[in-house]
């Protein structure tokens, strides 16, 4: 096995699954059915473990005279050749059918005979029980086994869990029988059912010797192993044998039946002994392990097998006692409690072999404890107690046992019950500070300190005390605060560290965002810090420093909850910081908003004479524009011009984006216009395109701009353009239509591969066309409400018979007024061209 590779293995372990897959499936279908169909029939009596022999006798067959050692010698005329007899009869036959058997008594007499009528299996009040062992169990402890193997295919401590796994769910008492299935299930029913278990102390014996660590120096205790399971393995493969032999030929069962009949008690007790070794080897992994993780490994797994296994253990010895199954020899509650911790141990297991570093079992309880506090916790508690509630009523109802008294008292037990959950807070609290005061006191120390950073903006005050609060909650000696400079990390406070050892800057972390706290990166230097948790301390500017944490004085690992307060403390610092940096830089930009204020006004005048100056004077034609930005300096553009050939161009743009940048921007994008104009590019398809790959070479990437633009000819009344993603202009007709004059491809700047179409209407006298900016169309008013498209129409309608340059204004002062005031949010641009 250790010279399999991890395909190999992982190849073995999907065999297995399948396997047990298919097993899991059809042994769970046979317990459903028994809880919910009707049409299985239960056994009238069981074999012993030499059949034809009859054991226990259910009370129907009792009344024939069948009794506990009788020999049964045929079904329906047939004779008995195992006990698959038995139970491939019972496979097929239904409730109401009839069955003929024939025995002879145990006391000399002549053979007997009787009919049967078969019955369903009796069922109880309430299934839960059965659902939770013979279901809910074997596919959590499968599907956990499995899970942790295919995890860590190459730890042979995983392939130990995966065995437990598979033979523990087998240790329960299970009505289901095997024996009824056909084959290939038949043969998976015996060998998951019947063949694992038997080898359930052998696991936990290597269980013993290999958990947490390998077991070494013990020569006696490993041979005592060997003496104890290689007769432990030939006796689990010679009962199976046996059990498979009795199952179809009962004549060579008894042929081995007397060397088999002590098989059973040697058997349990090299299993008690293998038991009592996996005890033993882990009293002594808890004394002679030294490093401090595995101890608390083998702590855990110790403690866990306890509390998870005594209950079973007491639960066996009682029902052994009582001469009864365990299923009935305890009241319904015990039964449960017993079922759920005996689910304990497996978790246990994988726990301990799947964490990177085991918790202290103080720190296990602590956690549980509050898990089992929390709201949720308390609310399904709640739903728990009133389902118990509802089937003591029931269990009362059946036996006519039930008073008004007794259904009161339970509904008031399940609303006091309930009643806690508002506690749930004040209760976890108060437990916290009565049985894990140090856990209590650092999380409270840490809250504090998050709301104490944020009043300091000193950067020396703000690190002493931030350490040294750490310091004190987590009973941390050792702490490193190192604050980010252009090449590494310098040291800015230290607790525990000789100062030379610190003095020195240390290298860069490539992707702190990203690492795992408990596991960072160490390049040169930082390993001298023995570093056992590592926090960033964030801003959304990147990254500040970092806060270096020695080992407890515990020596207990981080815990989740540790990482969460702490984390929470570096946000905070990381925040104040910022403030200090900021309380400076507010000092600088004062002194600088003077001369920042002069240098806008010079890129205000700059952008202001970057729009045209004059209007081109064309026969029967009146334009006009305007532009308002919304701050000192932005991003919105018009222009007109007139060209060769006697025609007019004119544009209307947006540029992404406010401000400063969306100003470069425009500019840029005046120059591309114009540039392509006086080449008298003609070609507006071309001319767009060649204006988009411009744009896109100079612009940063996401900054783009929407651009319309046209070319009039005033003597064949023609409009050609291009609308590379702009708002549509407007075309109002002369009689009162409207037209929109939509997008023919996307905005310039956005990519190389954009594609343009051009665009060609004809205009008539009383024409007008209105090219504007968003900021016209989404000015809005105090309530959000914006000024929209409609307003706008109506707007220019109503002042159509002005000039252009009016209409501008009027259209700015109807803005105005239906804004009342309120911030102007985005430039606003408006071109008017009029046919006349």
């Amino acid at each position: 096995m250790a010279r399999l590779s991890v395909e190999a293995r992982t190849r073995l372990l999907v065999g297995l699954a399948v396997l047990a897959g298919l097993y899991l499936a059809a042994y769970s279908h046979d317990v459903l059915r028994r809880v919910y169909s009707h049409s299985i029939v239960s056994d009238p009596f069981e074999f012993t473990m030499l059949p034809p022999e009859i054991g226990m006798v259910r009370p129907d067959a009792r009344g024939f005279g069948l009794k506990h050692g009788d020999t049964l010698t045929s079904i329906n005329g047939q004779p008995i050749t195992g006990s698959l007899t038995l139970s491939r009869f019972l496979a097929t036959a239904k409730p109401g059918d009839t069955m003929t058997i024939t025995w002879r008594s145990r006391s000399p007499g002549a053979e007997q005979k009787a009919t049967l009528t078969l019955r369903n299996p009796p069922r109880g009040v309430t299934p839960v029980p059965l659902l939770i062992t013979q279901v809910l169990l074997p596919n959590f402890c499968m599907l956990l086994g499995f899970s942790v193997a295919f995890l860590r295919p190459l730890d042979r401590r995983s392939w130990i869990l995966l065995g437990l796994m598979i033979a523990f769910p087998g240790m329960i008492q299970s009505p289901v029988d095997v024996g009824r299935w056909s084959s290939p299930f038949y043969e998976l029913g015996m060998l998951f059912r019947v063949g694992a278990p038997m080898t359930w102390g052998i696991w936990m014996m290597l269980l013993g010797l290999e958990f947490p660590e390998r077991l070494h120096g013990f020569a006696r205790l490993r041979a005592l192993a060997w003496a104890l399971g290689a007769p432990l393995l030939l006796l689990s493969i010679a009962r199976f044998t046996y059990e498979f032999v009795r199952a179809h030929d009962i004549q060579v069962a008894h042929a081995m039946w007397d060397m088999m009949r002590p098989a059973g008690f040697i058997s349990l007790l090299l299993s008690m002994a293998a038991i009592g070794l996996f005890f033993a080897a882990m009293g002594i992994q808890n004394a002679v392990i030294e490093k401090p993780d595995a101890r608390r490994r083998a702590k855990l797994l110790l403690w866990g097998s306890y509390v998870a296994l005594t209950p079973a253990f007491l639960l066996l010895l009682w029902s052994l006692a009582q001469g009864r199954p365990p299923m009935g020899a305890a009241p319904f509650p015990i039964v449960i409690f017993t079922f759920l911790m005996m689910a304990l141990f497996p978790v246990v297991l994988a726990y301990i072999i799947v964490v990177e570093q085991a918790l202290d079992i103080k720190v296990v309880l602590r956690l549980g404890m509050q898990y089992a506090l929390a709201k949720n916790a308390l609310i399904g508690a709640s739903w728990l107690v009133g389902g118990l509630v509802v089937v003591y009523i029931l269990r009362a109802i059946e036996s006519e046992q039930s008073g008004s008294l007794e259904v009161a008292t339970a509904l008031a037990g399940a609303g006091a019950i309930a009643s806690l959950i508002p506690l749930q807070k004040r209760l976890t609290q108060a437990i916290d500070r009565r049985f894990f005061r140090d856990a209590y006191d650092a999380e409270h120390v840490l809250t504090e300190l998050s709301e104490d950073v944020r009043t300091v903006v000193e950067p020396r005050p703000l690190l002493e005390m931030v350490g040294n609060r750490i310091s004190q909650a987590m009973h941390v000696p050792r702490l490193a605060i190192l604050l980010k400079q252009p090449a590494g990390y310098q040291p800015a406070f230290t607790i525990g560290y000789p100062q030379e050892m610190v003095a020195e800057r240390l290298p860069e972390i490539p992707d702190v965002d990203k690492i795992d706290p408990r596991h960072p990166p160490k390049p040169d230097g930082w390993n001298r810090l023995d570093t056992h948790l590592l926090l960033p301390v964030l801003s959304k500017n990147g990254v500040l420093g970092m806060i270096s944490l020695g080992e407890k004085r515990s020596e207990e690992p981080y815990s989740s909850s540790d990482i969460r307060l702490l984390r929470l403390v570096a946000a905070q610092t990381a925040l104040s910081l910022e403030n200090t940096k900021l309380t400076a830089a507010v000092a600088h930009e004062i002194a600088q908003r003077e001369q920042f204020d002069r240098e806008m006004a010079i890129a205000r005048d700059v952008q202001r004479r970057l729009f045209p100056s004059k209007v081109p004077q064309l026969r029967n034609v009146d334009c006009a524009g305007g532009c308002r930005p919304a701050q000192s300096v932005g991003g919105d553009y018009y222009d007109f011009s007139e060209i060769p050939d006697n025609e007019m161009m004119f544009a209307v743009g947006d540029v992404s984006g406010k401000g400063m940048p969306a100003a470069l921007l425009m500019a840029a994008l005046q120059a591309s216009v114009r540039g392509q104009t006086m080449n008298n590019v003609t070609d507006l398809a071309l001319f767009t395109r060649n204006v988009n790959l411009l744009l896109y070479d100079m612009s940063p990437k996401s900054h783009f701009a929407t651009l319309f633009y046209a070319l009039y000819d005033p003597v064949l009344r023609t409009l050609r353009y291009t609308n590379a993603g702009h708002n549509p202009p407007l075309l109002i007709r002369g009689n009162g239509p409207l037209d929109f004059l939509k997008p023919t491809g996307p905005g310039v700047g956005m990519t190389r591969q954009a594609v343009y179409k051009a665009e060609e209407v004809r205009l008539k006298p009383g024409d007008m066309v209105v090219a504007y900016t968003d900021g016209i169309t989404e000015a809005m008013d105090r309530t959000k409400d914006d000024f929209g498209e409609l307003r706008l129409i109506e707007a220019v309608r109503a002042a159509r018979d002005k000039s252009a340059g009016e209409i501008i204004r009027h259209v700015m002062a109807a803005v105005d007024e239906f804004t009342k005031g309120a911030p102007q949010h985005d430039d606003m641009t408006l071109v008017i061209l009029k046919v006349q």
